[in-house]
């Protein structure tokens, strides 16, 4: 009889991107996809990406036509959607992390990105973000040290 327990899950991982839209359409590709690859570069190995969310457009509000998929080298990435519908994916426990290069991918309004914060972990998503991400999923800590700041100033209620 073996002692050796089973492999854990793969990390379910959504990623979020966004870029302006005031820009030629390889642009906004090169943006996309190289925040795409950064966030990737920064996973560990046992994380698998279900899902791909972005948007374009001013912190206003998103373009109404975004891409419908990315394109780096040969592959070719298709959209699941934007911020709304990867809020309604993570209400539907799609994912358990969700992974952007920055806050302000979520939103450049910081009440809204608080706001949206709150929200994913309220429905047991936890965000990551590149400079951080490596030791938050290694250690198996579903808390942030971005997240842990904004509880202590009072941002997001305990």
């Amino acid at each position: 009889m073996s002692n050796t327990s089973p492999a854990a899950p793969p990390a379910r991982t959504a990623y979020y991107g966004r870029t302006a839209a005031a820009q030629p359409a390889a642009h906004v590709n090169d943006h996309l996809t190289s925040q795409y690859l950064a966030c990737v570069e920064a996973l560990p190995d046992d994380a698998q990406i279900v899902a791909v969310y972005y948007d374009t457009g001013p912190a206003a509000g998103p373009d109404p036509h975004p891409p419908d998929h990315l394109s780096i080298a040969t592959t070719v990435l298709r959209r699941d959607g934007g911020l709304a519908q990867l809020l309604t994916d993570a209400a539907q426990h799609r994912f358990d992390y969700l992974v952007a290069t920055a806050p302000d991918r979520l939103s450049r309004n910081w009440q809204q990105a608080v706001h949206l914060l709150r929200q994913l972990t309220t429905l047991n998503v936890t965000p990551l973000f590149v400079p951080t991400l490596d030791a938050d999923l290694h250690s198996g800590d579903r808390h942030r040290s971005d997240l842990d700041l904004l509880l202590v100033l009072g941002a997001i209620p305990q």
